[in-house]
Parts: structure tokens; C-alpha cells; sequence
């Protein structure tokens, strides 16, 4: 169903780190300050984030720091930054990561943006709207959202334009709290990557027509990228609620549902279904690869497709089918089923497949730990050209701040996953909200999720480094 016109649009850059980093200028906002009569300078701030923007060039290349605080107010809404240029970007940054709370919303319009935002965090009530062009979003964080009506928390994409965004990064993030149906919304997008990301799902929604919830949709939208997101304790008896990763096709707009891709992701206890995939078209070439899921109310369901590739897949203890394929078409391979409480295999005859009827075999074969497959065990056999079974989720994918289609944006790097980034921040935040899970037991993320299969976490906690101050946009 189609969204508002309402939009936030989040720019955050990733480390992407130039030799002698320079801007045309660097520009400081404290809510500290007096008044809004600052030049700008260090000494002399701004007071209120818009005007900070205001000071930004149209050429590009400037950067506003933003000191600690909480910013509220008309004056300090994120809307209408000073777009930037294809070659030089402009920066929205907090000074220090995680210490500036802007409670007046995040609405993003059309055009060609080339804003990057760093490091920040939106908490209100309302839809946090990403739409137009070229803008990336590092390091942010996303509470809350509206508690009624057609609504979501973080919405990229329009009906209003085709494509309702396109060229938009969001990297390093998360997104929790009450309200909104939907977390994460792609809708009517293209060129679109969610990498690193974390979401909730709390509730907060009164859902009075039955309207699909979930954590991340992808909705009529092509060319999507969801490498290395996680799922994580979401709330239980919600009836209307379909999948942590959800796919929505309903042909609304001209944009084709093809190109999709979800890779290296993880659902952990989410509400409903792992992945769910259905509407009034087909989705063509919908890949799902080396994904797991632990808990729920059901592993992988499709209704509709063509072409689409369920390999490396690891379900455990689905409260309903492991696959269900009981529309369209789709190839299931190199995949492990463990412990559901209906069929392993629905609708589909998988080729390198095991269904196995416990946990306890499930260790036994080679996962110990659900984002890996134990070297020389049997599952590390017997895949396709006698390569694993199951889902191995080590190594970050895509080189961090690029964009869909940029070189490297979507393969596999040399960096180790885990221990989680910024996962003491993403503990802290959903603790706000809820102890629920992970936010309320006394280890890490890392730790919760190493330890479902009850073996503890082999991961040391060595600490993530903070993103390097100097950070230039392309």
C-alpha cells in the first residue's frame, strides 16, 4: 500500500578515509550556545542545527560538528540539508558518537542530496523519512515511531516520485522502539543498501486493520542490498506481524521487484517468521544467501516468484515449517533445517539439504554457534561442489560507505564481523526501551548470539575503534 510524502533524509559516511582529509569548511553547532549569533567557529557556535546547515555551501565539501546535547525544537529538525555535489559531499557529524539527541524528527526530500550523516541519534514519534538521492547515514541511531495509521519508523521512499529514493547507504545503524508497523520501510527505491544494520520490533503500533508489520520490508522497490542486518527479541503476540525480513509485491508504482538481495543475516527470536515474501506480482531473482535464524514463528515463506535462491541457509527451532514454497518457484540449496515444529521442507525439494530433528544433532554436525560452520565437520561437506551446509556469517560484506553498485559494495572483506561494531552503543539504546533479550542480560550482543546453541561465546571482545574524526563524503 502506498506511503506519504513525509520524508527523512540520513546521510551517514562511513570510514571512508582519504589521505589529508580537507573541507571548505567546518562549521560547529552547541545548544549550549547563547543564541544563534555564533559565527559558527569552534569559539563561537551556532545554537541551533539549522542554522549550522544554513552556513553549508551548495558546492560541497563542508562539514558540521555538532557538540553533545539534547536539540529540540523547530529550529534543530533535520530537513532540507545543504545538498552537496557528485565529487564533494557534505558531513553532518556529532562531535563524539552517540551523544547528540535531535527529538525533532528527520524528514528528507527529493533531488540529489550528497549528504552523509554521522553518528547521531532520532528519537520522536514520528516517521523518519529518507527520501531523493545520493545520502548515507553511519553510525545513527532510530527510536520510536507513530502509534497509528499507515505509518513506519524509518521510511525510504515515496509514491509521491519514481524512484522514491535512490542511492541511499544506511550503515552501522539500528533502529528500536514503540510504534511503526514496519522499522525499516524500502518502498518505491532503487539502489538502495542496508549493511550492518540492527533492528527491534517493540510494539507501540495499535494495529486496528490488520496492516503487514515487520522489522525490514523491502516493498515494489529493485536493486536492494540487506548484507550482515540483524533481527533481534522482538515481542510475542503479534497477530498482523509477518516477517523480520519481509518482502512486499504489489506492483503500486513502475518499479520493478527484481534484484534483491538479503546476505549474511541473522533473525534472533523475532515475532514472526524469518522471511516472508508475497503480495499481487512476482519477485524475480531474489537471492538469500548465508543467512540464519534462531527462534520465531516460522523459518522461509513464499507465495509468490521466479528464480529466487534459498542457499546456505541455517533455521533452528522455527515454531512453524522450516521452508514453506508454496507459491511461484524458487532453488533451495546447501541449507540446514533444524528442530522445526512443522515440515523442514515445504513445497520445495531441495538439493545439499539436511533436516535435522534436534539441536543437539545440529552441534554435532558442525554448528556449535549459529553464525558459523565448525571446519572439517560434516556439514563443512557436502554442499554444492563439496562445499558447507549452512550459513557462515564471519566477515563483513561490502566495503564500508559505498554505495549499491559501487566497486566492492556487496562482497565479502577480509574484516572480521565479529565482535559486533558499536555494539555497546546498540545495548545501551535498546535498553532505553526495553531489558528485554539481549539488552538486559549481562554480556554483549556478541555474546547472546554465540551462546543461543548453549556452547558460550569463543569471541573476544576486543574493542571496536571509533570512526576516525577526519572523514571525508566521495
Amino acid at each position: 500500500m502506498p506511503f506519504s510524502s513525509r520524508v527523512l533524509h540520513f546521510v551517514a559516511l562511513g570510514a571512508l578515509v582519504l589521505s589529508a582529509p580537507t573541507f571548505a569548511g567546518v562549521y560547529y553547532v552547541d545548544g549550549s550556545a547563547g543564541s544563534d549569533s555564533g559565527a559558527g567557529s569552534q569559539s563561537a557556535p551556532k545554537k541551533t542545527i539549522q542554522a549550522g546547515i544554513a552556513l553549508m555551501s551548495s558546492s560541497g565539501g563542508d562539514v558540521l560538528m555538532i557538540a553533545p546535547g539534547t536539540y529540540a525544537g523547530s529550529g534543530n529538525s533535520v530537513s532540507s540539508p545543504k545538498n552537496g555535489t557528485a565529487s564533494s559531499w557534505n558531513v553532518i557529524k556529532a562531535t563524539t558518537d552517540g551523544t547528540v539527541l535531535i527529538t525533532t524528527g528527520l524528514n528528507i526530500g527529493t533531488g540529489n542530496h550528497y549528504v552523509q550523516f554521522e553518528g547521531l541519534k532520532f528519537s520522536d514519534s514520528g516517521i523518519k523519512t529518507i527520501l531523493g538521492g545520493y545520502t548515507k547515514f553511519l553510525r545513527t541511531a532510530f527510536r520510536g515511531g507513530p502509534s497509528s495509521g499507515n505509518v513506519v519508523s524509518v521510511q525510504v521512499g515515496s509514491n509521491d516520485v519514481t524512484p522514491g529514493a535512490d542511492h541511499v547507504l544506511i550503515e552501522d545503524s539500528w533502529v528500536y522502539g514503540a510504534g511503526g508497523r514496519y522499522k525499516i520501510l524500502v518502498y518505491n527505491s532503487t539502489n538502495i543498501v542496508l549493511r550492518r544494520v540492527v533492528t527491534r520490533f517493540d510494539g507501540g503500533y495499535n494495529n486496528t486493520d490488520g496492516a503487514p508489520e515487520a522489522d525490514i520490508t523491502v516493498y515494489d522497490s529493485q536493486n536492494v542490498a540487506v548484507l550482515n542486518a540483524i533481527a533481534i527479541d522482538g515481542i510475542t503476540g503479534r497477530g498482523a506481524y509477518v516477517a523480520a525480513f519481509y518482502n512486499a509485491l504489489n506492483g503500486t508504482t513502475s518499479t520493478s521487484n527484481t534484484n534483491r538481495e538479503w546476505r549474511g543475516s541473522m533473525t534472533i527470536n523475532p515475532t514472526g517468521y524469518f522471511m516472508g515474501t508475497e503480495g499481487q506480482v512476482s519477485i524475480t531473482n531474489l537471492k538469500v544467501i548465508d543467512c540464519a535464524s534462531y527462534g520465531g514463528t516460522f523459518g522461509v515463506s513464499q507465495l509468490k516468484g521466479t528464480n529466487n535462491l534459498y542457499q546456505r541457509i541455517t533455521l533452528v527451532n522455527s515454531g512453524g515449517d522450516g521452508f514453506g514454497i508454496f507459491g511461484g518457484s524458487a532453488t533451495v540449496q546447501d541449507s540446514v533445517v533444524a528442530a522445526p515444529r512443522g515440515s523442514a521442507f515445504n513445497g520445495v525439494s531441495p538439493s545439499n539439504s539436511l533436516s535435522l530433528s534436534s539441536v543437539t544433532t545440529l552441534i554435532s554436525d558442525g554448528v556449535k554457534y549459529l553464525p558459523r560452520v565448525e571446519s572439517g565437520s560434516l556439514l563443512s561437506l557436502g554442499g554444492l561442489l563439496g562445499g558447507q551446509r549452512g550459513a557462515n556469517i564471519m566477515k563483513r560484506l561490502g566495503v564500508s560507505g559505498t554505495l549499491y553498485g559501487e566497486t566492492d559494495y556487496n562482497t565479502e572483506t577480509s574484516e572480521d564481523l565479529w565482535p559486533w561494531p558499536y555494539e555497546a552503543r546498540i545495548k545501551a539504546d535498546f535498553a532505553e526501551e526495553s531489558t528485554r533479550g539481549f539488552a538486559g542480560s549481562s554480556g554483549s550482543m556478541t555474546d547472546y548470539i554465540w551462546g543461543l546453541l548453549g556452547n558460550g561465546s569463543p569471541v573476544a571482545q576486543a574493542p571496536v575503534p571509533n570512526a576516525p574524526t577526519n572523514v571525508v563524503a566521495q
